[in-house]
């Protein structure tokens, strides 16, 4: 079901920005919350014979049972399962940050900062620029999408119904995207609850990469909403979960 929030017309990385982020979980942060420390399930089908289910597809990976058990089969063992509650420490640190935010009313300054972070806020004008010249597109400031317990901040919003989210990235990156033809992995989810959070129909993945000959330096995945209903449905149970582990993380953080 696609989730419609208040838009708040702030810019990027600006104090107020900050501010409206803290105490949030924020869908760039939603890869970490979405990770599990199993990935896959070994379900037993009848005595001595199993079956491995890829949890991210809900199907049987390559094995003999591949064409005995469906898509629906899957899902119904994995519910039955509850490795939703399953966490690993990245998750865990991030729910005491949320925590301490929510208590203290104010963000967490982020002291990690790299050369290819840096280069992303370089490069970010140049990369949307050469989607607007190359798409005919008008793209405008994405800023805060404030959905209560989340928030998301995608990089612009196209027309009424699409959004982006931009990556600069160094060339070995960027030749590993062209060669999937798909949303990088490790920013998947953070696509996805952009446009889950949103209500946008499409969202484009472009990535950008200044190492590329000039013609080549951009590529751009369409990923559409109406193909991503069980995904928001995984991200709805898994987040009702998260904050749990948030409000336990504050209970301990007060009566400590």
């Amino acid at each position: 079901m696609l989730q419609m929030c208040k838009f708040i017309d702030v810019e990027q990385n600006s104090d107020e920005w900050f501010e409206l982020r803290a105490g949030r979980l924020t869908s760039s942060k939603l890869g970490v919350v979405m990770a599990s420390p199993r990935d896959y399930m070994v379900c037993e089908m009848a005595k001595n014979d199993y079956v491995i289910i890829n949890l991210s597809t809900k199907k049987p990976i390559k094995g003999r049972y591949q064409d005995k058990f469906s898509a629906e089969n899957a899902l119904n063992l994995i519910k039955k399962s509850d490795l939703t509650k399953s966490f690993g420490a990245p998750a865990k640190q991030y729910a005491v940050n949320i925590a301490i935010e929510q208590i203290t009313g104010e963000p967490i300054p982020s002291a990690f900062t790299n050369a290819h972070m840096e280069r992303g806020h370089e490069q970010e004008p140049i990369a949307r620029e050469l989607y607007e010249n190359n798409t005919f597109s008008d793209v405008t400031n994405g800023g805060f999408y404030d959905c209560g317990f989340i928030g998301c901040s995608p990089d612009g919003m196209v027309y009424d119904d699409g959004v982006i989210e931009i990556k600069s990235v160094i060339a070995s990156v960027q030749f590993a995207n062209v060669k999937r033809g798909a949303v990088d992995p490790a920013y998947y989810w953070q696509c996805v609850g952009n446009l889950k959070f949103t209500g946008r129909q499409w969202l484009d993945f472009i990535s950008y990469s200044s190492e590329f000959p000039v013609d080549r330096q951009l590529f751009v995945h369409r990923i559409y909403a109406a193909d991503l209903a069980a995904e928001f449905d995984k991200i709805d149970t898994r987040v009702d979960e998260f904050k749990k582990l948030v409000a336990q993380s504050k209970e301990i953080i007060l009566n400590s």
